[in-house]
């Protein structure tokens, strides 16, 4: 009988190294995966890391392109806007003044400049799905903000004057000759029909150049902004 005993006692104490070996085994296997899971979570979070500085950066690139742009853009029409403006005048004031008329308005037919914005960086981070993964969820609405938002809004108003342009450039030719860059001679139609148009052009260049300058500010404003998360970084 003791001899039963004993012999239980081994097998019992044999169970038991076997089970505190299997559960130290599964212990280690555990710590073993959480430590892998851990890495690939920290590697994983720095690759983003480095993708968002790298986007933030080259963001910043093409917003400045498109700052340069839009700049140009503003400045041609501006200067557009008022040669309209004196040339509205002449035809008001001096009609007979055909070189004032002609200098002015070959102002205006030398170029009509619109915004079509660069936008690789952007598009690709979209198309992607990886803008949705950046951390500053300010800066992420701001930067959709400003594409899809402002620069929409630009590109079609652009489209709008681009037409306006297109149509008064064909109705001008019964003053215009677009062969010299003069206004033919001095008719009676130089009248109101020919400041109708003139006005008509001057009011679809002040509000596509207002919409112009409102991006220049947007656009400056996340400039701004990136600036101050790729410093944060």
């Amino acid at each position: 009988m003791p001899n039963i005993f004993r012999k239980l006692r081994r097998s019992n104490m044999k169970s038991t190294k076997y089970l505190k070996y299997a559960v130290g085994e599964i212990f280690l296997v555990v710590i073993g995966i959480l430590i892998a899971l851990s890495i690939n979570n920290w590697n994983t979070k720095n690759q983003f890391s480095k993708w968002e500085k790298q986007y933030l950066i080259d963001l910043e690139n093409e917003l400045s392109a498109n700052l340069e742009q839009l700049q140009e853009v503003d400045s041609i029409q501006s200067l557009v806007g008022e040669s309209l403006e004196r040339t509205i005048a002449v035809l008001e004031n001096d009609p007979e003044n055909i070189n004032e008329l002609n200098l002015n308005y070959q102002i205006v037919q030398s170029q009509n400049p619109t915004f079509f914005p660069t936008s690789g960086v952007y598009e690709t981070s979209l198309a992607s799905g990886k803008i949705e993964e950046i951390k500053n969820n300010k800066l992420k609405y701001e930067i959709m903000n400003l594409y899809n938002r402002y620069f929409e809004r630009t590109m079609y108003n652009g489209e709008v004057l681009d037409g306006v342009v297109e149509k008064i450039d064909w109705d001008i030719l019964i003053y215009w000759d677009s062969r010299t860059q003069k206004f033919k001679p001095l008719k009676k139609a130089y009248g109101s029909e020919l400041i109708k148009l003139m006005n008509y052009h001057l009011e679809q260049n002040q509000v596509y150049t207002q919409i112009v300058k409102t991006n220049i500010t947007k656009l400056i404003e996340l400039k701004s902004s990136v600036d101050q998360e790729l410093n944060n970084t």
